[in-house]
């Protein structure tokens, strides 16, 4: 019989421990080619305990790449789609302050009311989760508003409470 440790040596195969870097230099079957095809060939997926995203290049080569971007701290996977779809990204905002690009919504409560008009996100998602998630922030606002000029207050204490005491 293993003992504790000797189980954790053999099984744990997070990043970082003796048996996922083993696992690592090996081929490892992810996904079916079939869930790697068509308009979208990109496919989130959980292998060794790392997020990651599988994707298939114009060339139609198969590979896998982080899922996390951290240079822009977004889903790969997400914004690999419009890379598939050959969505066009618009202008560069190498000066942000001077593009013509739409402006972001300036409240909470516009923000919630623009995820619910999304329709890539309900189309991801779903509506009913869209809508769950906009009614969730949509009650955070309420509260955000009963103790603050909710259009034009700076950081409130009630945003320092809710969003910043973690730090």
């Amino acid at each position: 019989m293993l003992s504790r440790e000797q189980n954790d040596l053999v099984t744990r195969t997070g990043k970082g421990t003796p048996a996922g870097e083993l696992m690592r230099r090996y081929w490892q079957p992810a996904a079916l080619v079939d869930e790697v095809a068509g308009d979208r060939p990109i496919r989130p997926a959980r292998l060794f305990g790392e997020d990651l995203v599988l994707f298939k290049d114009e060339q139609g080569r198969y590979g896998s790449i982080g899922r996390n971007c951290p240079h822009r701290g977004t889903d790969l996977a997400s914004g690999l789609d419009g890379v598939g779809r050959k969505l066009d990204p618009g202008p560069s905002a190498d000066t942000p302050y001077e593009t013509k690009a739409a402006a972001l919504p300036k409240s909470l409560h516009e923000a919630a009311s623009v995820l619910r008009a999304d329709g890539t996100l309900r189309s991801g998602f779903g509506g009913a989760f869209v809508d769950y998630y906009a009614h969730i922030k949509e009650a955070e606002f309420v509260r955000f508003a009963k103790g603050a000029d909710a259009e034009t207050a700076d950081v409130t204490p009630w945003e320092q409470n809710e969003y910043f005491d973690l730090f």
